[in-house]
């Protein structure tokens, strides 16, 4: 992991999430999901916590 860029490691990770992010949408809208009952809520956030997160500030 130490030889690859971190400008590489960081658009895989946008593409990651830009395409693992809509279909995990896509899933629970043709389950018809309600997306803001709690058990639901307490999976999203860490996901979404993990995905905004900068990475520079985690090294620092």
């Amino acid at each position: 992991m130490a030889a690859i860029p971190g400008g590489v490691l960081g658009g895989v990770s946008v593409i990651l999430y830009g395409v693992v992010g809509p279909l995990g949408g896509q899933i629970w809208a043709n389950a018809r999901a309600d997306a803001f009952a709690p058990a639901h809520l307490k999976t999203q956030q860490p996901l979404l916590d993990e995905g905004t997160s900068s990475y520079d500030e985690a090294k620092s």
